[in-house]
């Protein structure tokens, strides 16, 4: 087995050369979503897997209550140069209310005639069959028994000790076995996958051709140390903007941007999170760097 990563702007910022060096494999990355939605992250990600020279693939995440077309030309013009086969992934966001009212009342041939549209679409654009990505219940309750599926390849999501495998396959090319891995460079737990075949299948699917040379990165991480009991962090750098989450006197955090506004200092800590460094002259975090 064969280790690798997927990851998502949730995941920003990553310090690739780590990763690198910590013996992953091959990173799949979070591309687009319906029908216009870029991951935030993905710009930055695939220049960087490209950089350090690791074999990279791109999902699109599927909406069924958009248009198959559009979504399609969407997930092509951003990750047309995907190494592996483009991936749909196939799962269920709660707070998405549509799609979960369509999943929980829209007969299983409809569904199956849906998604079988938006991948017909995938493979003429990209050329290439895309692979399913989906987890064992999901799969059964919405599309199974779905004759087609099995001419697709799957990737498998399954934290069971023994992989449970939809009923339309036999097999997997991907495994997502945890989503709590642990790899340098990444501040958070992770998605972890194995590919049960040999490098040189590895390298096939993901149309890769290895070398060992790779550009190390010259950017400078600035990590935060908070001094306030308890800080914010907001969505904009404003102390009016909403609060999506707090850090804790002795956290810390990596800065990837710094405003002054008004004579405060803010800095960007995530996608939309943003923490105040010195407000009203007092000093809520100050640098040390890595």
């Amino acid at each position: 087995m064969i280790l690798g990563i997927d990851i998502n702007h949730w995941k920003y910022p990553i310090n690739f050369d780590l990763v690198k060096q910590s013996g992953v494999r091959y990173i799949i990355t979070k591309a687009t979503e319906g029908t216009s939605y870029i991951d935030t992250a993905f710009k930055d990600f695939w220049y960087n897997i490209k950089r350090i020279n690791m074999p990279r693939g791109a999902y699109h995440w599927y909406r069924p209550t958009m248009n198959k077309l559009a979504q399609a030309q969407h997930f092509f013009n951003v990750a047309s140069d995907t190494g592996c086969p483009p991936i749909v992934d196939v799962e269920l966001y709660k707070p998405y209310t549509d799609d979960a009212f369509y999943y929980t009342n829209t007969p299983k041939y409809q569904k199956q005639a849906d998604l079988k549209t938006l991948l017909d679409f995938v493979e003429i654009y990209f050329k290439v069959k895309p692979v399913i990505y989906t987890g064992y219940y999901f799969w059964r309750d919405n599309f199974s028994p779905c004759p087609w599926a099995a001419n697709y390849k799957l990737w498998l999501a399954s934290y069971n000790t023994v992989p449970q495998i939809p009923p339309d396959w036999n097999s997997y090319i991907l495994h997502q076995y945890t989503d709590k891995g642990v790899v340098a460079g990444i501040s958070s737990n992770v998605d972890m996958n194995k590919f049960p075949g040999t490098e040189d299948e590895l390298y096939k699917f993901f149309r890769y051709t290895p070398g060992n040379d790779y550009v190390i990165s010259t950017k400078t991480y600035k990590e935060l140390s908070i001094l306030a009991g308890t800080l914010n962090i907001r969505e904009y750098p404003y102390t009016t903007a909403r609060i999506v989450d707090v850090v804790k006197s002795g956290n810390t955090v990596i800065e990837i941007e710094e405003k002054n506004i008004g004579g405060n200092i803010w800095a960007r800590v995530g996608v939309d999170q943003w923490i105040a460094k010195e407000y009203q002259g007092n000093l809520y975090a100050i640098y040390k760097y890595v």
